[in-house]
């Protein structure tokens, strides 16, 4: 079998081959009219043809604006006036700022200074407050006030007479003076802030 086919492959392969070719006649004549038609439809391509270009024309020179300097050159000079600067007058501050800083300053050496005014026999809380308020704030003044002033401070402050009051210039000199001992001796002896004597 596979011989058969064999046999029969090559005669179908080498039938073509010998087979002549046949020259188709529509194709060649056909060819003939082909090519003039392909010659009448080329352009007709014209030669060009040089133009001179017109040479442009010159345009008119711009004359520049006359420049006025000459004027300027001979116009007056100009003299300026020296402007004086008016005095600026400065008010002087530094004192109202001293004495605001010597006013604080005594307001705080006050509040540092104050005594405890309550260690007097026959002073206390309110009586201590109506004394600094009429500004008997140390041992030291309180013992240089005789006993109209204090009786006044009391008064001020719409407190009632102290019998002790008698004794608080005396008692306070002994705290300005630092004398510890001779205002413990002085307190013993005192009854109802009265000095009585006592040993």
């Amino acid at each position: 079998m596979a011989f058969l086919l064999g046999m029969i492959v090559g005669w179908l392969i080498w039938g073509r081959i010998l087979r002549p070719e046949r020259p188709e006649p529509a194709a060649q004549q056909r060819s003939p009219e082909v090519a003039p038609a392909e010659s009448e439809q080329q352009p007709l391509v014209a030669e060009p043809v040089l133009v001179a270009e017109p040479e442009p024309e010159p345009e008119p020179a711009v004359e520049p604006a006359p420049v006025l300097v000459a004027a300027a050159a001979h116009s007056a000079p100009v003299h300026e006036k020296p402007v004086r600067e008016k005095p600026v007058h400065v008010e002087p501050v530094r004192e109202e700022a001293e004495s605001v800083v010597v006013a604080a300053a005594t307001v705080a050496e006050i509040d540092q200074i104050v005594d405890d005014l309550e260690r007097i026999e026959g002073i206390g809380p309110k009586m201590a407050g109506a004394l600094i308020k009429s500004g008997i704030c140390t041992f030291a003044q309180l013992a240089a006030s005789d006993e109209a002033t204090l009786r006044a401070a009391i008064e001020a402050s719409k407190l009632r007479f102290a019998p002790s009051l008698v004794t608080w210039a005396q008692q306070a000199q002994l705290l300005a003076d630092g004398d510890e001992a001779g205002f413990e001796d002085l307190t013993r002896r005192l009854v109802a802030g009265r000095d009585e004597g006592r040993a």
